[in-house]
């Protein structure tokens, strides 16, 4: 079957995810649009020089819908910024008055495409509240993602896009942790790297870490052909991330061994390790912690390569 046939088997619920690629996210988006959905892919721009009250305004006329505009304000969090003008606004902010929107138009069945995507933990936290507020009015929502630690924030019934079939994943989370938000989102600060950039602040999946390297007292987090540089510490790094399959492979490098390719013997006591990344990196290997990285591989899954 192909993937649509496949979702079209999908029962219907309150609240589900679907983790799939950008490619495959996108004809999913088009067709819950094309059978009648409400869809938001959180990019379309709000009227720029109305404020964020005056914009919600319209679209309560627009809709025809009988929500009073400062409850509205109230719920989705957006009174301290309601006499903004929304080309001033934060995306954190900006996503919230989308969700607004969504929540008053008539239809009730909704896709958000990535919608926790670059957000603030306490951004998320409300967001999942207030999707808790969705189910109550009888909404069903499908969650269009890129990373499954999203999806299992948001819900538990999470699915997994692979070769256009779709497998349901186990989602085990006791009702203890349901309700106590501030446990989930120590969970999500292990889940994610929080690396400022300009006026935004990035959440790098640690899946998508090449390496990580010691810089005067804070690191660089290297991605693809780009790093970051955070106000972490090696150790701490080395801490958080040795469950996600990270090796301190040097004194002053994190190594994500789901990116080795190959271990390179340039002399008797000089060893790097060469990365399966956009731009082939190579990362130094302490002599001293030679014998403990094998282990990792048995010799067998990763070439040693003498020059």
């Amino acid at each position: 079957m192909t993937l649509i046939e496949t979702v079209k088997t999908l029962e219907a619920s309150r609240q589900l995810g679907i983790v799939s690629s950008k490619e495959e996210r996108q004809l999913l988006l088009d067709w819950y649009q094309a059978n009648g959905r409400w869809t938001e892919s959180f990019s379309e721009p709000f009227h720029e020089r109305l404020t964020v009250k005056e914009n919600i305004k319209f679209y309560i006329k627009w809709f025809q819908s009988d929500f009073n505009v400062n409850d509205l304000l109230h719920l989705f969090n957006l009174n301290a910024i309601q006499r903004e003008r929304t080309k001033h606004i934060q995306y954190d902010d900006y996503v919230l008055m989308k969700l607004c929107i969504a929540y008053i138009q008539p239809c009730k069945q909704l896709v958000f495409n990535d919608i926790l995507y670059n957000l603030h933990f306490e951004t998320i936290n409300q967001i999942r509240q207030l999707m808790t507020i969705f189910e109550e009015t009888d909404h069903h929502i499908v969650h269009l993602l890129t990373h499954i630690d999203h999806a299992i924030l948001l819900t538990d019934e999470v699915y997994q896009v692979k070769n256009e079939a779709i497998k349901r994943l186990e989602v085990e989370q006791n009702e203890k942790e349901k309700e106590n938000t501030s446990q989930d989102m120590q969970v999500l600060n292990v889940f994610k790297l929080a690396v400022k950039t300009e006026d935004k602040t990035l959440f790098l999946n640690p899946e998508d870490i090449d390496f990580i390297e010691g810089f005067e007292g804070k690191v660089n987090i290297h991605l693809n052909n780009e790093s970051w540089l955070a106000d972490y510490s090696l150790t701490e790094l080395e801490e958080r991330l040795s469950p996600y399959g990270f090796y301190r492979c040097h004194r002053s490098y994190i190594v994500n061994l789901q990116k080795v390719k190959e271990m390179i013997t340039w002399s008797k006591n000089s060893y790097s390790i060469k990365l399966d990344s956009s731009n082939q990196n190579f990362v130094p290997l302490s002599r001293a912690k030679l014998k403990e990285f094998q282990t990792y591989f048995n010799g067998s899954t990763v070439p040693f390569t003498e020059n």
